[in-house]
C-alpha cells in the first residue's frame, strides 16, 4: 500500500531532479545549449528567408507570364473559331466572374456561345428523382438501370447534340457483308425534340437552371469550387454538392458525343473536380486557373485546338498540367 513516505520521497526527488536540472543549465551546459539554440534559430531564419523569396519571385514569373497571355489574348484567339457552336455549363456554386471571363473570352474567338444553364447541387442525387426518372425513361428506353448513371446519361445526351456538320453528314452506305453502322444522331446525342424534353423536365424538377436546346461542336463545363476555397473567400459550401467522380463520369459522357473540356480553379487542380479528371483519365480534356486572367484565355484556346483536332491534354499553372497551353510547352 502506497504511504504517505512514498509521496514524499517522490515529491523530493522531482525537486532535486529540478534544482540538479537549473544547476547544471546555468552553469557548464548553458554555453553549449544556447549556442546549439541559437545556431538552429539563425538556420531556420535563414531557410525562411530563402523560401520566402523563392514563392515572392515564383508570384512574380507567374504574374508576369498571366500578364503577357491576357495582353496577346487579342492576337491568339481573334477570329479563330468564327460561328462555331461552343455550349458553356455551369456547375452549382461556380464564382460568376470566373464564368463570365470564360464567355467574353469565348466570344472573341468569334464563336457562337450558348448557355447550356448551371446544374443544381443534386442534379445527380436519384433521391427523390422518382418523378423524374419515369419521364426520362420514357423519353430514352435505353437509359441505364442505375438511376445515378440514368440522370446524368440523359442530361449528357441531351446537351451534347452534336454540330450542324457532323449532324448532316450520311452515314456511310454498309458494304455486303457488314451490318449498318450505328445511329449518329445516337453516338452524338439526342435528337432536338428529345433534348428539350429532357432538359424541361430537368428544369421542371429543379436540377437545372436556364439553358436550352442548342447544337453544340465543344461543350465546356465549368467545375465546381472546392469547399475549401469557397471557406476561405467565406461563401457557404453546397453540403450535398455530387462528389467528383459524378461530375467526371457525366463529362465523359459529354466527351463521348461532343468534344468537352472541364475547367477549374487552380484549387480545383489538386483537390477538386479538374485534379480528379487529371488523376482518374477518362480522355477528357481539363484547364485550371479560370480565376487568373489567363485561365480563360487558355479555356479559349483549348476549345479551339479541340475542334481543330490538334491536340487534347490539360493544361494551365497547376503541378499536374501537361502543358501551360496548347501549342506552348510550361
Amino acid at each position: 500500500m502506497i504511504d504517505f513516505r512514498y509521496h514524499l520521497v517522490s515529491l523530493i526527488s522531482v525537486f532535486v531532479a529540478l534544482a540538479i536540472g537549473i544547476v547544471l543549465g546555468a552553469g557548464p551546459l548553458k554555453e553549449p545549449i544556447g549556442d546549439s539554440l541559437e545556431s538552429q534559430v539563425e538556420s531556420l531564419r535563414a531557410d525562411r528567408d530563402e523560401l520566402r523569396t523563392e514563392l515572392d519571385q515564383s508570384k512574380t514569373d507567374l504574374n508576369d507570364l498571366n500578364e503577357f497571355i491576357v495582353a496577346t489574348a487579342p492576337d491568339l484567339l481573334g477570329d479563330t473559331l468564327t460561328d462555331v457552336p461552343v455550349t458553356l455549363v455551369r456547375t452549382a456554386g461556380t464564382n460568376a466572374d470566373a464564368v463570365n471571363a470564360v464567355r467574353d473570352r469565348l466570344s472573341e474567338t468569334g464563336a457562337g456561345v450558348h448557355d447550356g444553364g448551371e446544374l443544381s447541387a443534386e442534379v445527380f442525387d436519384p433521391e427523390g428523382a422518382d418523378k423524374l426518372l419515369t419521364t426520362l425513361r420514357s423519353i430514352d428506353t435505353d437509359l441505364p438501370d442505375d438511376d445515378a448513371k440514368a440522370l446524368s446519361e440523359a442530361l449528357a445526351s441531351a446537351i451534347s447534340t452534336g454540330s450542324s456538320d457532323a449532324a448532316d453528314e450520311p452515314s456511310p452506305e454498309p458494304t455486303e457483308g457488314e451490318s449498318a453502322a450505328p445511329d449518329a444522331g445516337a453516338a452524338q446525342g439526342y435528337d432536338q425534340k428529345q433534348s428539350e424534353e429532357v432538359l424541361q423536365a430537368f428544369a421542371a424538377a429543379g436540377r437545372i437552371n436556364g439553358g436550352g436546346y442548342a447544337e453544340a461542336a465543344v461543350i465546356v463545363l465549368i467545375a465546381p469550387p472546392v469547399p475549401e476555397a469557397q471557406a476561405a473567400a467565406g461563401e457557404p459550401a453546397e453540403a450535398t454538392a455530387p462528389e467528383p467522380s459524378a461530375y467526371s463520369d457525366f463529362a465523359a459522357s459529354l466527351d463521348a458525343r461532343t468534344p468537352t473540356v472541364v475547367a477549374g480553379t487552380t484549387a480545383g487542380a489538386e483537390s477538386g473536380l479538374v485534379g480528379f479528371v487529371r488523376e482518374s483519365d477518362p480522355g477528357v480534356s481539363s484547364v485550371d486557373s479560370i480565376e487568373l486572367g489567363a485561365g480563360p484565355v487558355i479555356t479559349a484556346l483549348t476549345v479551339g485546338a479541340l475542334h481543330n483536332d490538334e491536340v487534347e491534354g490539360h493544361f494551365g499553372f497547376a503541378a499536374n498540367a501537361d502543358d501551360l497551353m496548347p501549342g506552348a510547352e510550361k
